[in-house]
């Protein structure tokens, strides 16, 4: 709703979020929040402290298109994307695996990709009608 009302009329709202559908999506969800910073830290070597809490709430496409449309934007695009697994790169065998299962079935199950790249647009103003006299 904020971005809608920032938004100028005819505006795009472009973003990129995590599919909840993904694995990594849904192992976050069973892992306590408390736990992601050193799980991150030990598989990509970033800091703790760039590790945010993990919430799902607009994360599938259907949820997506339901929010645009209470919100009063039109929905120009929601693509699911893939992505290589560098989050396994610190495990020769679980990348290996990663690429395996991006390889085949992220390639024919498209729901289970792990980004969702949205594309909003805020409708333009109507025109008032004049009032006839």
């Amino acid at each position: 709703e904020e971005v809608y009302r920032v938004l100028a009329p005819g505006g795009y709202f472009v973003f990129l979020t995590p599919n909840r559908y993904d694995y990594v999506s849904l192992i976050a969800t069973m892992v306590p929040n408390t736990l992601h910073g050193k799980i991150v830290r030990r598989t990509t070597g970033r800091e703790e402290k760039d590790t945010f809490p993990t919430r799902y709430r607009a994360n599938t496409t259907g949820v997506l298109h339901n929010l645009a449309r209470s919100i009063g934007y039109e929905v120009v695009t929601l693509e699911l994307l893939r992505e290589h697994p560098h989050y396994l790169q610190f495990n020769p065998i679980l990348y290996s695996l990663g690429m395996i299962y991006e390889q085949s079935v992220e390639r024919m199950c498209e729901k289970v990709r792990p980004w969702i790249l949205g594309v909003f647009r805020r409708p333009s103003v109507q025109a008032i009608p004049a009032k006839v006299a």
